[in-house]
């Protein structure tokens, strides 16, 4: 459905562009001063508390397994049939409450951090937000997803996590038996991933030790994540946006999502590949071995280097981490690639298909002519494959980092874009109205009389 609104929006843009009309929406931003940074950032802080207490309520819904409400971090329960239950509908009109409620904060905030006056106690307020959500988001009880210990996981096993049929992982050090020794899905990430967790995680302990130690690695990854924003020389306001997102936290850190680590990679290429494209090229590289279609977004880290050798390192950046996945990865990555192909077709519909092409065709223009669009952020992270989910939308930070004002309205939006693509709190009605609204608005625009030419200033 996200790739089918996506479709519906470019098509309605185009439509008023050809039609006369104005590009874009773009927001004026009201200066609050200091005050506004303090409430955004309560805001901010209460909000994202308040999801994770609408998380863990849908976590402990004793309609779900019992299992799952027996994990040591409770995990939610995914399945289509939810999306028509009464209950998980609230639950999800809060999650989406909250969602808009963060995105209204994130555009006070921004708006507010432009004075020049009180900006060091405006930035302590930040950290200090930032820190809360921190805390509240490492000690989370409760998931959104099972993902943390399909990652727990994969590190008993490494590079063993790759097969062509579901997984029987020993874990004996677990107190939830069932769980661990049950079947689990074949691994899809890169080779360095699996070594990297099997290195973090392999000395065995509680469940509950080993995904602790995963949203801890990760709040360290995200830590570096701003360090690289700030070398990037990104405006603070900006830096902000992301430092107290209540995306990043709920993803990467409380659901321990591996993404943040592929992200890191690339813009620390980025950052480096100005004066050592070499060092870029590793950078890119090592993304891929995390997670195979960042290999694309070797298009965006040498943007500032002439044409000829900006498409040479490209080319050998993304082919280099598409070869060093299969020769490291070998035969059973190839087996896990060829289930997941079975059981859940990548490219499954046909506006999926459309917006594949689109993001790839924009990642092209950006390689050859420097040119980053916010059609582009949002068309990025349907390159997953499959389901649109939540954590892909940082996919597009490497990307759209390189136009700040146009990242900072994709970071104010990212809470909702966040949530119509939460499967756990997917709500039909609104996938039905969105698209009649986008019809309407279509339809709006088809009968709106051509607005006249404006009249020539020259005599």
């Amino acid at each position: 459905m996200y790739s089918l609104v996506l479709l519906g929006c470019l098509i309605l843009t185009w439509m008023r562009l050809r039609r006369g009309g104005s590009g874009p929406f773009v927001p004026t931003f009201r200066n609050w001063g200091l005050r506004g940074v303090a409430a955004a950032g309560v805001a901010l802080a209460a909000l994202f508390a308040a999801r994770l207490a609408l998380v863990y309520l849908a976590d402990l819904d004793p309609r779900g397994p019992a299992w799952l409400r027996h994990l040591p971090i409770v995990a939610i329960r995914d399945q289509h049939d939810y999306w028509y239950d009464p209950h998980r509908q609230v639950l999800a009109a809060a999650v989406g409450l909250t969602a808009v409620g963060s995105g209204v904060a994130l555009y006070v905030l921004y708006g507010s951090l432009q004075s020049r006056r009180r900006r060091g106690a405006a930035y302590a307020v930040v950290t200090l937000v930032a820190l809360l959500m921190s805390f509240a988001a490492v000690t989370a009880p409760g998931v959104g997803t099972t993902d943390p210990y399909l990652y727990a996981a994969y590190g008993e096993l490494g590079l063993g996590a790759y097969s062509a049929v579901p997984l029987h992982v020993p874990c004996a050090a677990s107190t939830v038996q069932r769980w661990c020794s049950g079947p689990k899905l074949p691994a899809l990430y890169g080779p360095l991933y699996l070594a990297y967790v099997h290195a973090l995680l392999h000395g065995g302990g509680p469940i509950l030790l080993r995904i602790q130690l995963l949203r801890l690695s990760n709040l360290c990854w995200f830590a570096l994540l701003l360090v690289l924003l700030r070398t990037l020389q990104l405006p603070g306001p900006v830096i902000a946006l992301v430092a107290v997102n209540p995306v990043v936290y709920a993803q990467y850190i409380s659901d321990a999502h591996n993404d943040v680590i592929a992200v890191s990679a690339t813009l620390a290429a980025i950052a480096a590949a100005p004066r050592w494209p070499f060092a870029g090229f590793l950078g890119g590289v090592a993304a891929a071995l995390v997670k195979l279609p960042f290999a694309l977004l070797a298009a965006v880290i040498f943007l500032r280097l002439p044409l000829k050798r900006r498409l040479s390192w490209t080319v050998a950046t993304a082919a280099s981490g598409i070869a060093l996945t299969l020769v490291w990865g070998g035969l059973p990555y190839l087996a896990s690639v060829a289930y997941y192909r079975t059981y859940y077709p990548f490219f499954s519909n046909v506006p999926q298909c459309c917006v594949d092409v689109i993001a790839l065709g924009l990642l092209l223009v950006a390689l050859l002519r420097r040119r980053i669009s916010l059609a582009g952020a949002y068309a990025i992270p349907a390159l997953g494959a499959g389901p649109t989910y939540p954590w892909y939308a940082f996919w597009s930070l490497p990307y759209i980092v390189w136009e700040p004002a146009t990242f900072a309205l994709y970071l104010i939006a990212l809470p909702v874009t966040a949530f119509l693509t939460e499967t756990p709190f997917q709500m039909p009605l609104l996938w039905v109205a969105i698209p009649l609204a986008l019809l309407g608005l279509a339809i709006r625009e088809l009968v709106r009389p051509t607005p006249e030419p404006s009249p020539s200033v020259v005599g």
